[in-house]
């Protein structure tokens, strides 16, 4: 390994010259900004992770599944 460091910043202006990135980038926002709103209506509430999933009658559940295996 060299030791050379490249500016995060300098990566992503590499990043969104490719516009395939910028696609699957864009897509994305409606569900960052879905999930933000959601996680701001907790915290407006002051529930936690466990007490919003108790109150939906559900359980907080995070897994990874392998690519192409449904959720």
């Amino acid at each position: 390994m060299s030791g050379q460091c490249i500016p995060v910043r300098e990566v992503v202006k590499e990043w969104f010259k490719d516009p395939e990135f910028v696609r699957e980038y864009d897509a994305l926002e409606e569900e960052f900004a879905l999930e933000g709103a959601v996680i701001g209506a907790r915290a407006h509430a002051g529930l936690t992770q466990e007490e919003l999933a108790a109150a939906a009658g559900t359980k907080l559940r995070v897994s990874f599944v392998p690519d192409g295996e449904a959720a």
